[in-house]
């Protein structure tokens, strides 16, 4: 798994105990050798250090997602990773923060228009036979069960 390289380790110019390289044995070895934990682990890392030096707005959002903690369906780790992923999009924080919701909705409606009438109205105008095969197609027209 390749990073991007504002997230490979292996700093230079470091003490005499590591032999050149600074920092935990995390970000010495090269990323083609890390677990995808062991990456997931830097950069997660990387993102605790860089909120340090965020502007305000990103600081408040990360707290407003760390409220969540113990709160019923707070979607605190779907939060986290949506920070993570807008860091990772503009890790100078040059946009702070943004959000972007897109809500769609459709609604579909049928009437039906038309005047109501008697049986023994209609029996008159059409006749009776008529008017009990009219009410009998209109019913299997409605999904109605006739009792005819």
């Amino acid at each position: 798994m390749a990073l991007p390289a504002m997230f490979a380790g292996g700093k230079t110019g470091g003490s005499a105990k590591t032999g050149g390289a600074r920092g935990n044995q995390h970000n010495r070895k090269d990323e083609a050798v890390l677990t995808k934990h062991a990456v997931q682990k830097r950069v997660w890392g990387q993102l605790s250090s860089a909120r340090a030096a965020a502007p305000a707005a990103a600081k408040l959002k990360w707290q407003e997602i760390e409220s969540r903690k113990g709160v019923k369906g707070g979607q605190i780790q779907k939060l986290k990773k949506q920070f993570l992923m807008a860091w990772v999009g503009d890790p100078t924080w040059e946009d702070a923060y943004f959000s972007q919701s897109l809500t769609y909705r459709e609604t579909d409606t049928k009437k039906l228009l038309g005047k109501w009438i008697v049986q023994g109205r209609l029996e008159q105008l059409i006749g009776k036979a008529e008017a009990e095969r009219a009410i009998v197609s209109r019913a299997d027209i409605l999904g109605m069960t006739s009792t005819a």
